[in-house]
C-alpha cells in the first residue's frame, strides 16, 4: 500500500520534537504523528488522512510554544473523560475542589472541617454496629468497650481517625498500665489491645472511614506463651487435693489437663463435652477466635476430672469461675500465677508425647513456633506424674 497524497506539497512542516510516519498495517488511521512528553516518553496517534495529522501537529506545536513542554503530556483519552467529568460536575466548577472533598470523603473527613471524624466518634459507631451482630457476646463487647472507648480515647480520641498512624498506636501500647498498680501491661494484655484496636481500623477501613489500617504495620507485642511457668508435679497434686470436692475443680481441668485457655474454660458447657468420643466442641459464640473449634486426643485424666465435677460446676458464669479459680489457690496455699495451667499443660505434653504438632493442635496454636516454647520446659517423668493426677490418686494417695 503506497502512502496517499505522497507527494502532495508540504505548506508546513512540524518543528524538531515532532513528526510524522505512516503505517500501512493500520488502514483506518495510517498518518501518525510522533512527539515526547515532558519526560521524554515517546508518545503517537493515528489520523485518517494527512490533513487531520497536520492541523492536530500544528495544534501540538503552537501550545508548545505557549505552554512549555508540558502540553506534550497531551492524553487525548484523558482529555475525553475530562469532558465528561466536566458535564457531570460543571464546566464552571474547579476540579481542584472536587478532588479535595473526594479524598476528604475517602478517609473519613467528610465535609465537617479539616479535623473531620474523631476516633472517639469512629470508636462509637464501631460499637454501636456490633452491638446489633447476633455473634457478638456480651462479654465480649464489654472488653471492647474497656480496651477502646477508655483506655484508647482517653489517649487518641479527639485525634482525626485519618491521622492516626503506626508510631501513635506503638506509643499507646507502650503507654499501657494496670489501673490499679500502675505498672506496665504484660505482652498478652497489649497483644489483646492491639488486637481489638486492629479489628476496629480494619472495619473502619471497610466501611470508607479510612483509606487504609495503620496497626497492619504494628508488630505483635510478644505473646503469653514467651513467658512459661509451671507448676511442678508436687504443687498440682496438693492443688487437685485441696480442691478434689470444689464445684470448680472441673473447668480447672480443662485448663490443666486440657490445654484451654481460661477463657474458655469459664463460658464451656456440659453439653459441649462428648464423653463417648472424647472430644470437646467449642461454639464460635464462646471462643476467642469466633470460630467453631472441635478438638480430641486429651490425656486420660481429663475425662476422669470432667466425669468426677460436680453438675453445679457447669452452672458457674465466667465472673464466678474467675472468683473460685483465685479461691482455689488460696485454699491449696499455692500462689496465683497467671495462665499456669494452660503453660503447664503444653509443657508436660511435648515432654510426654514428643509430638509438637499435637500439641499445638490441642492448644490451638497457629504456628508451630508458638509451641515450641514449651520443648525443653519440663522433663517426662514430671510429665508422667503430671498426668497421673486423677481424682482417685488424690483422694487414695499413692506415689505420684
Amino acid at each position: 500500500m503506497q502512502q496517499p497524497n505522497a507527494n502532495r506539497k508540504l505548506l508546513w512542516r512540524p518543528p524538531r520534537g515532532i513528526r510524522y510516519s505512516f503505517r500501512a498495517d493500520r488502514p483506518t488511521a495510517p498518518f501518525y504523528l510522533h512527539w515526547r512528553d515532558s519526560r521524554g516518553k515517546p508518545e503517537a496517534q493515528g489520523f485518517a488522512d494527512d490533513k487531520k495529522r497536520e492541523l492536530a501537529a500544528r495544534k501540538l506545536a503552537e501550545d508548545r510554544h505557549t505552554h512549555g513542554s508540558a502540553i506534550l503530556d497531551f492524553d487525548p483519552v484523558r482529555w475525553t473523560r475530562y469532558k465528561e467529568f466536566q458535564a457531570i460536575v460543571g464546566a464552571e466548577t474547579d476540579p481542584l475542589v472536587v478532588a479535595r472533598e473526594w479524598k476528604a470523603s475517602r478517609q473519613g473527613l467528610g465535609t465537617s472541617g479539616v479535623n473531620g471524624m474523631r476516633i472517639r466518634e469512629a470508636v462509637e459507631r464501631y460499637l454501636a454496629l456490633r452491638a446489633k451482630e447476633k455473634s457478638v457476646a456480651a462479654d465480649t463487647l464489654r472488653h471492647w468497650k474497656k480496651h477502646l472507648s477508655v483506655r484508647l480515647c482517653d489517649s487518641l480520641g479527639e485525634m482525626p481517625l485519618s491521622e492516626l498512624t503506626p508510631d501513635h498506636i506503638r506509643e499507646w501500647l507502650a503507654s499501657l498500665q494496670h489501673p490499679r498498680t500502675g505498672q506496665p501491661m504484660e505482652p498478652i494484655t497489649k497483644l489483646q489491645h492491639r488486637r481489638d484496636l486492629s479489628t476496629f481500623l480494619e472495619r473502619a477501613r471497610r466501611e470508607g472511614w479510612i483509606t487504609r489500617n495503620p496497626c497492619e504495620l504494628v508488630a505483635l507485642p510478644q505473646s503469653e506463651e514467651e513467658d512459661v511457668t509451671v507448676i511442678s508435679p508436687n504443687d498440682a497434686v496438693s492443688f487437685f487435693r485441696a480442691n478434689v470436692n470444689e464445684r470448680v475443680v472441673g473447668r480447672i481441668a480443662l485448663e490443666a489437663f486440657g490445654g484451654l485457655r481460661y477463657s474458655s474454660a469459664g463460658r464451656i458447657q456440659k453439653e459441649h463435652l462428648s464423653f463417648e468420643d472424647r472430644g470437646i466442641v467449642m461454639p464460635g459464640s464462646l471462643h476467642k477466635s469466633r470460630k467453631r473449634k472441635y478438638r480430641q486426643g486429651h490425656p486420660d485424666c481429663l475425662w476422669e476430672w470432667l466425669k468426677h465435677a460436680p453438675e453445679d460446676c457447669w452452672t458457674m458464669t465466667p465472673l464466678q469461675y474467675r472468683e473460685e479459680k483465685r479461691h482455689a489457690f488460696v485454699r491449696a496455699k499455692i500462689p496465683f500465677l497467671k495462665n499456669v495451667w494452660r503453660h503447664s499443660f503444653a509443657s508436660y505434653m511435648i515432654a510426654k508425647v514428643k509430638d509438637i504438632p499435637r500439641v499445638a493442635y490441642l492448644m490451638q496454636h497457629k504456628h508451630l513456633s508458638t509451641t515450641e516454647i514449651y520443648e525443653g520446659v519440663a522433663t517426662e517423668a514430671n510429665a508422667e506424674r503430671y498426668f497421673a493426677i486423677t481424682p482417685a490418686s488424690v483422694i487414695f494417695p499413692t506415689q505420684v
